[in-house]
Order: C-alpha cells, then sequence, then structure tokens
C-alpha cells in the first residue's frame, strides 16, 4: 500500500511539473494585478482560441510551444525573464517598466493599440500572429472557428438583404445605401494550409472588413425613430469629465442619461444625512456637475438611487443598521447589508433620500433595487412580524415558522410585495409634489412573472395603476433568443399602457454588433426605446457610434415627454403572450383618453393628434383618424375613431403636437396596444379555448400546461394509455373536475393567488390526488402548499446507483426533501426524493426531480417513464414500482 501512496505521489509531481497544454489555444494570464478581462474580450471579438492559465508563469516546464498573452500594471524585467521562455509572448501593460518589443516578447501599451475597441484587438491578433509559426492545433482551431464565423456572417447577409429589399422605408436613400453594402457576396479567404502567421492575419482582416460591411449595411436599414429613449446608464467611481460624456451624446442624438446619485448608504453629492463616496468630499458636488453638463447640452439627467442596498455604506453606519434591528433577515437570524422594506423607519430614510434629489435640476428619479434580495428567504425581523400582524388583525402565536409554508405563505408573500408596491406609491408623490413635470421611473427585473414570488417586484401593477412613467426592465443577456421570449412577455403584458423602455445589457457581450442586433430585434416587436447598462464598459463608443449609422442618426424627443393617453380597444379577444385577436375586417372602436401628465397645461393649450396603425417590424402605417383639442385648465377629455383591423400584426400609435400660449409647438408620441387578425376558425378556436371544459375533465387527469415541460408530460402520458387535458388556467373551474392533477413549476407565477391555492387545498381534502414536481413543491418563487407532507431541504445530482433513474439523463438534478408527516416513496443518501402523504380524503405526492429543459429532446427519453410511476402509484392504475 505504501509503495502504491509513493507512486502516485511521483505521478502527481511530475504532473504538475509538467508545461500547461495549450491544445491549439492562447494562453492568457495576469500577474495578479491587472485583469485579463478586455484581453479575453478582445480574443473573443477576433475568434482566437484561449484559455486561462493564471498560474502559468509559476509552472516549470519547456513552453517553447506556445503563445501567451499577459496582462499586467508594470512590466518588471523580472517577468521579461520569465516570458523568455515562451515562443511568443503579448504583454498588455499600462506602460510602465520596460516598454520596447524585443525578440519574442511584444509589448502593447494604450497608445499603440488604437482608438476603438475593434482596433485594439485587431492589433493585439496583429502581434500574436504576425511573423509568427502557426501550431498545427492552433492552426484547426481557427479554421474551424473562422468556417463558423464566415457561415454565420453568410447566413446573416442572406437574411438581412431579404428583409431590407420587402421593408418599408420613409427615407428611400437610406434603403439603397443598406442594400449597396448587403447586396455583395462575402469574400471567404481560403483557410487550408500556412503555418505563417502573416497569412493567417490577412485573412483574419478580410473576414473583419467584411464584418464591418456587413452591419454597416444593418445599421443603416434601421431608419431613426420618432419619440424614442435613446440613453444610458452611468455609475462611477471617480470624477467624471460631464462635458465630454454629454458632447458626445448629444452629438449621437441620446437624449438621456441615468446617473447613479445615491445607494441605500451613500451619496456622489452632499446628503444631509447620507455618508458621500471616499472621493466625494474631495470634488464637491457630482451631481450638480453632471447636471448642469446635461443642461448646456439640452440632456434630460435622471437620478438613479439604488434603494436598501447597503453593502456600498460605511461600516460604522452598516454596523448601527445592525444595532437597530433594520436589515433584513433570514429565517434563522442572520442578516443582510440590506434594509428592511417593511421598516416604516427604512420607508422614511428612502423617502428622504428622494426628496434630496428632487432639489437639483433633473429630468426625472429612476428608482433601481426597490425589492426585496433576490437570493435568500428574507425578511424576517420583528419589525415585519409586527407590521403583517396589522395587516391580519391577529397576532401570530410563533414566527417566522406559521409564514414559511402553507397558505400564510402566500398571505406574507402578498404582504411583501404590498410593501414595495406602497414605497412606490410614495416616491412617486413625493416626486410629483416637488415637481409634476418630473418623470418617475424605475429599472425592473426581467422575469416578471417568476421574481413577482421572489423579489416581490409586482412592476406590471404599477404600470397599469399609472405609479411609474415608463418602466425599464434589465434584459440583460447576449441571447438574442432569450431576449425574445422575455421582451414579447413584457410587451404583452403591458400592452401599451405605459412606455417600455428596453434595458441592454452590453456588458455581457463582446462587440457592438451584438448591441445593435439587439436592438433591431427590439424595434421590430415594438418598443419605446434603449437603455444600455453601462456607459462604462469600455467599447460603449463603438456600439454609441455603429448606432449613428440608423437608429440615432436624427435627433428625437423622449417617449415620456407626452401626455397621457389612455387607449382602449373594443370587442377583441385577449390571450397570454398575444396581441389583442381580431377577425381580418373587423371594425373596431379605439377611445382615446387625454390627461396632462408631465406636459401640464394651465393656459389655453391646442393639441393636434394623429392616430395611426403602425407596424413595427415592417415601419408601415396607415392613418386611422385625426383629432384637434382646445384645452385648458389641465382638463381630461375623451373621443373614440372606428377603423377596420387590417391583415397581420399593427399597433394603435398616437403622433401628436401640442402649443401652449404662444410658445412653440412641443411634438410627442404615445404608443399604444398591439393587434392581430386571424382567420374566424382561429378566432373560434381561441375563444373556445378560454373555457373550461367539464367533459374533458371528468375521470382525466390534469396536466397544466403553462408549466415547465407541462406539454410534454402531458404527451407522453396521453400516449402510454392515459386519459389525459391540459389545464388552461389555475382558475378552479378549469380542473375541479379532473380525477388527478400534475402540477410541475408554474410558468407565471402570478396564477398563484391566495384563493386559488386555498381552492386547491380544499379540493384535496375533498378527496382530490395531486403530484406536485420540482420547484413546485416548495422551492424559490414557489410556496410550499403541503408543508405537513415535506419541506426541501436542498439540491444536488440524481444518485446514479438507484435502478429507477438509471436511465435519466446524467445531467439529471433533483431537489431533496424531508418528510414532515409524509412516507418516503424513493430515498437517497441527501434526503427524499419523493414523498407522499394524506390531507383530508385526498392524496398528494411531491417528487423533487428537476424539469428537464423543454428544448433537449434527448432528456425526456426516459423521463415521462419516471412521472408514470408517480401517477399511477396517485390514481391506482395498474402497479406502481416500490
Amino acid at each position: 500500500m505504501r509503495l502504491m501512496e509513493r507512486w502516485s505521489f511521483l505521478f502527481l509531481l511530475v504532473t504538475l511539473c509538467l508545461p500547461t497544454p495549450s491544445n491549439g489555444q492562447v494562453l492568457v494570464s495576469g500577474d495578479g494585478k491587472a485583469s485579463t478581462e478586455n484581453v479575453e474580450r478582445w480574443l473573443r471579438r477576433v475568434r482566437i482560441p484561449y484559455e486561462r492559465a493564471p498560474h502559468l508563469l509559476n509552472r516549470r516546464g519547456n513552453k517553447r510551444s506556445s503563445l501567451v498573452v499577459v496582462a499586467t500594471v508594470r512590466l518588471h524585467p523580472s517577468l521579461v525573464a520569465r516570458l523568455r521562455s515562451f515562443q511568443k509572448a503579448v504583454v498588455v501593460t499600462e506602460g510602465e517598466g520596460v516598454n520596447n518589443s524585443k525578440g519574442n516578447i511584444i509589448v502593447l501599451t494604450p497608445s499603440q493599440m488604437g482608438d476603438s475597441d475593434g482596433e485594439q484587438a485587431e492589433r493585439l491578433a496583429s502581434a500574436l500572429l504576425l511573423g509568427n509559426s502557426i501550431p498545427p492545433s492552433l492552426q484547426k482551431r481557427l479554421r474551424n472557428r473562422w468556417s463558423r464565423w464566415i457561415n454565420l456572417l453568410r447566413a446573416k447577409r442572406v437574411k438581412w438583404l431579404r428583409e431590407v429589399s420587402a421593408k418599408f422605408f420613409k427615407d428611400p436613400q437610406r434603403k439603397s445605401q443598406s442594400l449597396a453594402l448587403l447586396t455583395q457576396e462575402i469574400r471567404i479567404p481560403a483557410l487550408t494550409g500556412a503555418s505563417n502567421g502573416t497569412v493567417w492575419f490577412q485573412r483574419l482582416k478580410t473576414i473583419l472588413d467584411e464584418q464591418k460591411r456587413l452591419y454597416h449595411g444593418l445599421a443603416t436599414s434601421l431608419e431613426p425613430q420618432q419619440g424614442e429613449v435613446r440613453g444610458v446608464w452611468i455609475h462611477t467611481y471617480r470624477p467624471t469629465n460631464w462635458d465630454e460624456v454629454c458632447s458626445f451624446l448629444k452629438q449621437k442624438n441620446f437624449n438621456a442619461i441615468f446617473f447613479r446619485a445615491s445607494r441605500g448608504g451613500n451619496a456622489v453629492y452632499p446628503s444631509a444625512f447620507l455618508p458621500a463616496d471616499q472621493w466625494v468630499p474631495s470634488v464637491g458636488d457630482e451631481l450638480a456637475r453632471a447636471c448642469a453638463a446635461a443642461q448646456r447640452y439640452q440632456m434630460d439627467l435622471h437620478a438613479w438611487r439604488v434603494h436598501f442596498h447597503f453593502g456600498t455604506a460605511p461600516e460604522w453606519y452598516q454596523r448601527e443598521m445592525e444595532r437597530e434591528g433594520r436589515l433584513v433577515r433570514d429565517p434563522q437570524g442572520q442578516t443582510r447589508l440590506w434594509l428592511n422594506p417593511a421598516d416604516p423607519r427604512n420607508q422614511e430614510h428612502e423617502l428622504r433620500a428622494v426628496l434630496e434629489l428632487t432639489r437639483y435640476p433633473i429630468a426625472g428619479f429612476h428608482s433601481d433595487y426597490i425589492r426585496y434580495p433576490e437570493t435568500g428567504s428574507y425578511d424576517f425581523t420583528p419589525v415585519s412580524r409586527s407590521e403583517f400582524e396589522k395587516v391580519l388583525g391577529s397576532p401570530l402565536a410563533t414566527f417566522p415558522e406559521p409564514v414559511l409554508g402553507g397558505l400564510l405563505n402566500i398571505r406574507y408573500r402578498d404582504f411583501q410585495r404590498s410593501v414595495i408596491t406602497r414605497l412606490v406609491r410614495r416616491v412617486r408623490d413625493t416626486v410629483k409634489s416637488a415637481n409634476p413635470s418630473l418623470t418617475y421611473s424605475a429599472a425592473v427585473w426581467t422575469r416578471h412573472r417568476y421574481y413577482y414570488s421572489v423579489i416581490y417586484q409586482d412592476w406590471v401593477r404599477w404600470l397599469d395603476e399609472g405609479l411609474l412613467d415608463f418602466a425599464c426592465p434589465m434584459n440583460y443577456t447576449a441571447d438574442n433568443e432569450i431576449l425574445e421570449d422575455r421582451w414579447k412577455e413584457q410587451l404583452y403584458d403591458v400592452m401599451g399602457k405605459r412606455p417600455l423602455v428596453c434595458g441592454i445589457g452590453v456588458y455581457l457581450m463582446d462587440d457592438e454588433f451584438q448591441v445593435l442586433e439587439q436592438i433591431k430585434l427590439i424595434r421590430e416587436l415594438g418598443c419605446d426605446g434603449f437603455v444600455l447598462f453601462s456607459y462604462n464598459v469600455p467599447f460603449i463608443k463603438d456600439c454609441v457610434e455603429l448606432l449613428y449609422l440608423g437608429p440615432t442618426a436624427q435627433p428625437t424627443y423622449p417617449c415620456y415627454r407626452a401626455p397621457d393617453i389612455d387607449i382602449r380597444l373594443s370587442d377583441g379577444v385577449r390571450v397570454a403572450d398575444k396581441p389583442i385577436l381580431y377577425k381580418m375586417g373587423d371594425s373596431v372602436l379605439i377611445t382615446l383618453s387625454v390627461r396632462p401628465g408631465v406636459l401640464e397645461w394651465r393656459e389655453p393649450t391646442r393639441m393636434d393628434l394623429w392616430v395611426v396603425w403602425e407596424s413595427p417590424r415592417s415601419g408601415a402605417t396607415q392613418v386611422i383618424g385625426q383629432k384637434e383639442l382646445h384645452l385648458s385648465q389641465n382638463e381630461t377629455t375623451s373621443f373614440s375613431v372606428r377603423s377596420s383591423i387590417l391583415s397581420g400584426r399593427w399597433r394603435v400609435v398616437v403622433y401628436g403636437s401640442l402649443r401652449k400660449g404662444n410658445d412653440p409647438p412641443v411634438s410627442f408620441v404615445v404608443r399604444g396596444p398591439f393587434v392581430q387578425s386571424v382567420p374566424p376558425s382561429q378566432l373560434e378556436q381561441t375563444v373556445l379555448s378560454l373555457l373550461a371544459d367539464r367533459d374533458q375533465q371528468r375521470g382525466a387527469i390534469g396536466v397544466i400546461e403553462r408549466s415547465w415541460g407541462g406539454r410534454q408530460i402531458a404527451s407522453a402520458l396521453g400516449k402510454m394509455g392515459h386519459q389525459v387535458f391540459l389545464v388552461r388556467s389555475l382558475e378552479p373551474s378549469f380542473w375541479q373536475g379532473a380525477r388527478a392533477l400534475v402540477l410541475p413549476p408554474i410558468k407565471d407565477l402570478r396564477e398563484m393567488t391566495y384563493e386559488r391555492c386555498r381552492r386547491l387545498r380544499q379540493w384535496v381534502a375533498e378527496g382530490g390526488r395531486l403530484l406536485l414536481l420540482s420547484e413546485a413543491c416548495g422551492e424559490r418563487a414557489h410556496p410550499n402548499l403541503f408543508p405537513e407532507i415535506a419541506w426541501v431541504v436542498g439540491e444536488g445530482p440524481l444518485p446514479r446507483n438507484h435502478r429507477l433513474f438509471a436511465t435519466l439523463s446524467p445531467t439529471q438534478r433533483t431537489w431533496f426533501l424531508r418528510p414532515t408527516g409524509g412516507r418516503v416513496i424513493w430515498n437517497a443518501a441527501n434526503g427524499a426524493i419523493a414523498v407522499e402523504g394524506r390531507l383530508g380524503k385526498g392524496q398528494v405526492i411531491l417528487c423533487g426531480l428537476r424539469i428537464p429543459d423543454e428544448k433537449a429532446s434527448e432528456q425526456w427519453t426516459d423521463f415521462p417513464s419516471v412521472i408514470r410511476r408517480l401517477v399511477i402509484r396517485l390514481t391506482g392504475t395498474g402497479t406502481a414500482e416500490k
């Protein structure tokens, strides 16, 4: 045994001393002081494969075959000596220390890299490739990666050329310019052979030139849009040259800046009660300087406050809040640096900060983090208990156990949502009392239907009630498919009641071309503008310059500078995630109610309105009607127009011009609901689908349709011989006649109201049979509806030695359960996988198996057979494995 141990030790020692294999990739390292983030992004821009090697310089062995890029603040002679052992080393440094390239080492400083981010990436590629011998393994990887890159560009060219050719253009010259750039085929460099790095660099240059031409053609095709927000979020940790920022953005026709002026416990201006950021006392009032520059360049500056977040407050202030019991606590009593939103003292703290900001010459106030924390379970302090007991009208015997599960948990979640909504209402009142022309907006979380039940931020309701003038959903993703799904969901939830401005996560992307594609996507779906997060990203100026070729080529006013116009349509069919549906040619009555909004009028005012159908995708418009209004003393007025529904998908849009007395006219635009025409048979089927079918329910197994994996489970059970139907709503009339129910995780947690969950428990108690899957067992967003049976206690990989699960995907995971009053069906070392129990006359099974990805068909091969075993056990049909 000792001999084996010695051999194992020697093998490990030899392995550690071997050189790090590059596997045909460039190695990226740093000296621990400089970030390699920019270096990695530049390599991704030019599709050069790389591998992170943080401890590369400390390894022994022959490295002559390796290409390496090192980021360092200062190039010391000792580092130069270590880099001599590599085939080629490119050092990216601030310029201190050794500053001359020599031998196998090339030193790049900011002055050598170029102005734009694309130029810097190209300069790094040239340093790596020019005059170098490319190993065969790297040649192969470059050939594969660049071939895919070329094929992708070719496919995009064909797609965009077809779209531009068919698109309606207000400016025909712009269409001609775009087609001229898109018509030419993509030049394809030969990617075979050649170990000469100079040849590979010339190939790269060709691809980069073709990519630039292609995206310039796309940018040119995106015509400027009237009445949209074109903004950036700016957060700073040092003084900012506001004249430079405002001048640049104004020249490129942006119109809004969202500047982070304060957070929960610190500010960038002299506050009467908030400590200043460490750098602020030496430079003065940063917010005042920003406001002054914004006024000089006629930019709208919105004061952005991060509510509740106390992580950046001074330590003494953090300790003070903890000592006073004002921070949130989890069920175990652990605190987090986050002010408890339910604490009345904290609500007053936030309102005081808002009032300070409204005293500056700002265009609006912008809320962020107006919610509970996104990770963990909060808040369970004595203050929250007391405030909740006021809502209940009676004291709780113990706390927090009663509110962690069951129906009382749902009431507690409703209470937490009401806490946040109450603060939003009070913030709005504070802002509008200070200055009615100020706008109130919020940066809100994406996936509202899920996080509604996690962070208790009900921002769709805020827009419905007019508490916000506009919202900026933070749709931060580099995946366009994800962005499309989320933006559609948000558009159809809000339906034009208030402007939606899409937050784009530039920091997640590798180049400005991805940003352009996302703006194209949201415009085609319909949007009221965009805000880029954030101006601090290194290649933000590249993004702004590219957008200036098309989307921002002309100046415009932001959409929130408009009266409130409520647009309502008659007789349509509303379905989740779709426009309002009509039969083609149907006559629809459009009623418009006009209120002052931020454009107050006290003296006589004339308003000219044009109501149009507008196609977000094609840009085509058709005038529905025109109205001239004469108003005074902030009065509200209504009028109606009637129109036939056009073929396709359209949006009701109001263009207007307002003139107060002898003042120059003010233009504005208000975008309303979406409509779509469908064949009569399709409309009839849609209407029928909205009705509960009792005959379909009798004796059948219901599977909740709008859930993760619901359709796949229903289809699989049907093929196995079970009588199954899809439950289209959690409203009891849609499922209460079923023999049994299968409830996977719900996609829209807003459906799980207190009354519906109460009826579900009552249905089980009266003899119903229910199977809960994955998070629906009571994890994160889903309340635990049956705490008397089991609790979720953790997550982990599925045991591979369990005979019932041997055929499932190797990546299959499960939530582990701790039975309370239930009996374990399937067990594992970390906890139970499935537990069954009784409630009254009925039966409940909780199974923690995670639902597979809906798009991963191979993961659904054997998963339904496991669910079938549980269904058989639940319904008593057939024989279940134990």
